[in-house]
């Protein structure tokens, strides 16, 4: 299989984010909230019980930069290739 799962929520009712992509590999987990522009980032070899969010931490931007372009690549996947088609009805 893949070696990531990706889940994404939109228009949650709940909460302080209305929206959310998620990547989660062997070794990391990032939660991103595009419409805030904030992340959670977890090493989950160093911090299996995901306590630390190092997002921000300068030891861990190669680790944020390759999970941020995972996310990408699987979010692309996912679109639809085919545009939405427009009809008079």
């Amino acid at each position: 299989g893949r070696p990531w799962a990706y889940c994404e929520s939109y228009q949650a009712i709940w909460g302080p984010f209305v929206s959310i992509w998620t990547l989660r590999t062997q070794d990391a987990q990032l939660n991103y909230y595009p419409l805030d522009k904030v992340g959670h980032l977890f090493d989950r070899r160093a911090d299996p019980d995901q306590r630390c969010n190092v997002y921000d931490d300068p030891a861990h931007r190669g680790l944020r930069d390759e999970m941020h372009h995972e996310l990408l690549t699987c979010i692309h996947s996912q679109a639809d290739p085919v545009p939405p088609m427009f009809v008079q009805y």
